[in-house]
């Protein structure tokens, strides 16, 4: 069970996070943690970072003065740090990216891959995916594909076997 402080705002015991912040550090660096003397897994320190994170949101969302969406404190930093390492890093699965290049306007507007776009001239990646490519779906001539998905599959493949204990 973990408990909470109760001060001026709701926080998590400091022992708490940095036990929490010792676990990812070792994770990091040796590719285990313990957690009550057997090796922890992924999910359990996502839970622990996570919840740790949510008091954090909590918080800053009650304060009157908020921080720019580019400051991060240390602990949403090392949560970032650890989605990134879990997702990217130590993946079950390779992971592809993928930018789409062709210019495509709906409603008058272009396509934008970035998170970061002006809504009034450019549309993002779920407007493409629902506008373009399924309301298209029936139309896209895929064959064309056929060697990147032969590709894709092949290192899903040897991805697997290079994991295999």
């Amino acid at each position: 069970m973990t408990a909470l402080v109760v001060n001026q705002k709701v926080n998590v015991p400091s022992d708490y996070r940095r036990t929490v912040r010792a676990m990812v550090h070792r994770l990091f660096s040796k590719g285990e943690f313990h957690l009550d003397g057997s090796i922890g897994t992924i999910d359990q320190l996502h839970g622990m970072l996570g919840f740790i994170d949510r008091i954090g949101v909590y918080n800053r969302d009650s304060r009157s003065t908020r921080l720019a969406s580019a400051d991060l404190s240390k602990k949403e930093s090392m949560y970032r740090d650890f989605l990134l390492y879990k997702e990217f890093f130590v993946s079950a699965q390779p992971v592809i990216i993928y930018v789409a290049t062709k210019a495509v306007v709906v409603n008058g507007n272009s396509f934008d891959p970035t998170n970061e776009y002006d809504t009034a001239t450019h549309y993002g990646k779920h407007i493409f995916a629902q506008k373009v490519a399924l309301a298209n779906a029936s139309a896209i001539d895929f064959s064309g594909f056929i060697a990147i998905l032969e590709n894709i599959s092949s290192v899903i493949a040897s991805y697997g076997l290079a994991r295999a204990p």
